[in-house]
C-alpha cells in the first residue's frame, strides 16, 4: 500500500490537474515513476532470494531511475501533453516560451537522476542488472538526443531512439 497508494494518486491527478507547481510535480513523479522503480527493486531482490538490501543506496537509485524515465517522457511529449492533452508537467514551463536555457536545466536534472541510478545498477541482483542497465542506456541516449535537439524543435517533435 505504501507504493500503490501514491501510484494511484498520481494517476488520478491526470484526470483533473493540468499544471503542476513544484510540490505537486514532486508528488506526481514520486507516485507515477519512483514507486515503480521501488516496486521493481522489491521484485528483483525477492526473486534473488535476498531477505534485505541496502535500502539507502538501492532505494535512491531505483527512485532516481524512475524519475529520470518519467522526466524524459515529459520532455519527449511536450507538444502532445500541452497541445493535445492541455497539460504542463514541469513547474513554470510553458512550451510557448520554451528556450535553450530551460531545456538545458531540465536535461541537467534528468542527467543527475541518471548518474545516481548508474552508480547503483551494479548493485542489483545479477539477473536484473543487464535489463535495468539496458533500460538506463536507452534513456541515457534519449536524454542525449533531447540535449542535442534545439528547444524550438523539441516542442514540435518527439525524440526517438
Amino acid at each position: 500500500p505504501e507504493l500503490t497508494r501514491p501510484f494511484f494518486a498520481s494517476m488520478r491527478m491526470d484526470l483533473e490537474r493540468t499544471e503542476h507547481d513544484q510540490e505537486s510535480f514532486d508528488r506526481y513523479v514520486y507516485g507515477s515513476a519512483e514507486v515503480v522503480g521501488l516496486m521493481c527493486l522489491r521484485a528483483f531482490v525477492h526473486r534473488a532470494g535476498r531477505p534485505t538490501f541496502d535500502g539507502t543506496v538501492l532505494v535512491d537509485g531505483a527512485r532516481a531511475l524512475g524519475a529520470a524515465f518519467q522526466k524524459v517522457n515529459f520532455l519527449r511529449d511536450l507538444h502532445a501533453d500541452f497541445e493535445v492533452l492541455g497539460r504542463s508537467y514541469f513547474p513554470g514551463v510553458d512550451i510557448r516560451s520554451f528556450d535553450e536555457a530551460t531545456k538545458e536545466r531540465l536535461v541537467a536534472d534528468v542527467q543527475s537522476d541518471l548518474d545516481l541510478a548508474a552508480r547503483t545498477v551494479r548493485l542489483l541482483p545479477a539477473d536484473a542488472r543487464n535489463a535495468v542497465g539496458l533500460a538506463h542506456a536507452l534513456f541515457q541516449e534519449l536524454n542525449d538526443r533531447i540535449a542535442a535537439t534545439p528547444a524550438d524543435r523539441l516542442v514540435t517533435t518527439r525524440v526517438r531512439v
